[in-house]
Order: C-alpha cells, then sequence, then structure tokens
C-alpha cells in the first residue's frame, strides 16, 4: 500500500510541476508578446518621428524657395524695370524646370514611374552599379566526393599553401 501511495505522490507532484512549467511558460510568452508590442510600438514612433523631423523641414524648404522665387522675381522685374515681366520670367524659369524633372523622373526620383505600357523605359533609366546590374558569378566547380573545393569562382586552380 505504501508503493502505491508513493508512485500517487510522485505522480502528483509530477503534476504540480508540469503545471507550474506551463505557467511559467505561459507568462514567458506573455512577456515575450509584451516585449515585442513595445519594441513595434518604438520603432512606429521613431518612424513617426522622423517623417515629422522631415515634414517641417519640407515645409520650410518650400517655404524658404517661395521666398527665394518672389525675391528672384521682383529682382528681374527691378532690372527690366518691369515687375510682371520678371514674375513672368521666373514663371518660365519653374516651368522649364518642371518640365525637365518631369522628363528626367524615372532617372532620379526613387520610386518614380518606370514604367510606359507595360514595360520599364530603360532608355531614361539612370543604370546604377550594384548587384542587380551585375552579370551573374558562375558556380564553384564541383570536385565530387567528400574532397573540399579547390577551385575559386572562375574555375581557376586555388593554390594550396600545404603543398
Amino acid at each position: 500500500m505504501s508503493d502505491s501511495s508513493g508512485q500517487n505522490g510522485r505522480i502528483g507532484r509530477l503534476a504540480s510541476e508540469a503545471k507550474g512549467l506551463v505557467d511559467d511558460t505561459r507568462e514567458w510568452l506573455d512577456a515575450k508578446l509584451r516585449l515585442m508590442e513595445l519594441d513595434f510600438e518604438e520603432k512606429i514612433e521613431a518612424m513617426a518621428g522622423k517623417a515629422m523631423a522631415s515634414a517641417i523641414v519640407a515645409f520650410f524648404s518650400a517655404m524658404a524657395v517661395v521666398f527665394l522665387m518672389v525675391a528672384g522675381a521682383l529682382g528681374l522685374g527691378a532690372w527690366w524695370e518691369s515687375n510682371a515681366l520678371g514674375f513672368l520670367a521666373m514663371g518660365g524659369i519653374l516651368f522649364l524646370a518642371a518640365a525637365m524633372v518631369h522628363w528626367l523622373r524615372p532617372t532620379f526620383l526613387p520610386g518614380s514611374m518606370r514604367v510606359v505600357a507595360g514595360r520599364p523605359r530603360k532608355d531614361r533609366m539612370l543604370q546604377l552599379p550594384g548587384p542587380a546590374h551585375q552579370p551573374p558569378r558562375p558556380a564553384l566547380k564541383d570536385s565530387g566526393g567528400d574532397k573540399p573545393k579547390t577551385g575559386t569562382r572562375d574555375n581557376t586552380p586555388k593554390q594550396n599553401p600545404n603543398g
């Protein structure tokens, strides 16, 4: 009889240990999820802060450009003794600049439309060096078996320093 009660005691202790392990695991998972949530919130707040700072810089830069354009137009108007001609000339300069940006957009503005009628406009795209524009490298030559590979990417034998 004492053997069966000892076995029940062991099973009971094992069950309570397993329950404790499950509870600890659940608490650990809850803490891990909360940590991931806080990390995500922190990243979102950092991105929002950067976006807000960028928006403020863009706003003040745009205001500066507007004031510079007005000053340029007034300056040209004073030089030509007609404010209307100054503003007309500044409008023409801005129109030409806008036309150039529209025409060159695919080459220097990231994320701009590069597809016309379903295919890329390669004639107006700037070719940047990088992995997307490099030809694929040849694979290493397989020497077979368990021997280490001795070839290089261009399949020329590699010098073995050990002889």
